[in-house]
């Protein structure tokens, strides 16, 4: 009996933890965050630094309404999210502009979404760190 009951407490816990994972959390924004300040960065070079700061991880990069506005898709076959990017020579926000598969309601979404935004913003301040100082 006691092998029984070890057995469901392990599945439970999967499920505790499945469930969560699942579970919709806060939307991640990214708001004016600060490009490198190895050097002043030009808008072209931020504009760089962002599109080979996706590109790692496939997000498709197109303009958006004119200089320091992109557009980013990223689309994994079951999920898919849209982005704008607004930068300038000092500063970068990424805004959610929609998304599928993600459940999405008003502010919250999967965790998975968050962690596309995370990677894209740390490889995005990699790269703009590399321009920086290849630039010196």
């Amino acid at each position: 009996m006691p092998r029984r009951t070890g057995a469901i407490g392990i599945v439970l816990v999967g499920l505790l933890l499945a469930s969560a994972c699942a579970s919709p959390v806060p939307v991640l924004n990214v708001n004016n965050h600060p490009v490198t300040n190895l050097r002043k960065m030009t808008l072209d070079e931020v504009r760089r630094g962002i599109v080979l700061g996706g590109a790692r991880y496939s997000w498709m990069f197109e303009d958006d309404g004119g200089p320091g506005k992109l557009r980013a898709t990223q689309n994994d076959g079951r999920y898919s999210a849209v982005i704008s990017i607004s930068y300038t020579e000092t500063s970068y926000s990424i805004t959610l502009l929609e998304s599928m598969g993600l459940e999405q309601r008003g502010d919250r979404i999967r965790s998975r979404y968050n962690r596309w935004i995370g990677l894209l913003s740390r490889n995005i301040d990699a790269e703009l760190s590399k321009l920086a100082v290849t630039a010196l």
